[in-house]
């Protein structure tokens, strides 16, 4: 599946365009990622493709200095190919904040569970952010173009 990633750059590009396939061989460290329009922003990130078309992008935040305890959490969405411009997403999100579990309880095709039963992705999957100046960080946003779910159709 089209997987978009904007790398950690000094001078930052705008998305790159991959398949999903590759991500185990991709070197570089995520500024985001972007799948079917959907951007995440994390401290790691991890891509999964099943034999049936689905792919799995996990990010989580659980650095002790930035995510203390009670403040870790992790995503697993599986996208599924969008089909006559509709989409399937599943989410499953694992928190250890009870105001995040209170605040985004009633989400659509989320399945809330502890931070505690999260299962970390292979180091082989796993690719690491990095925390960037907010001149940077600024930089890294100006670069980048809004680009959609549309662009998943096919």
């Amino acid at each position: 599946m089209k997987i978009l990633i904007q790398w950690t750059k000094q001078n930052p590009d705008d998305w790159e365009e991959y398949d999903s396939s590759e991500w185990d061989s991709l070197q570089g460290k995520p500024y985001q990622v972007n799948m079917q329009g959907v951007c995440f922003t994390a401290d790691h990130y991890a891509v999964e493709d099943f034999p049936n078309g689905v792919c799995k992008v996990t990010y989580w935040n659980d650095d002790d200095e930035d995510y203390p305890e009670g403040e870790k959490y992790a995503c697993e969405w599986f996208f599924h190919p969008i089909k006559n411009g509709k989409t399937k997403q599943l989410v499953i999100r694992y928190d250890q904040s009870e105001i995040r579990k209170r605040v985004a309880k009633n989400i659509q095709n989320v399945t809330y569970k502890d931070f505690s039963e999260f299962v970390k992705p292979s180091e082989q999957k796993t690719k690491h952010g990095v925390w960037v100046s907010s001149e940077l960080n600024n930089e890294h946003d100006r670069k980048r173009s809004v680009r959609g779910w549309r662009e998943w159709i096919g």
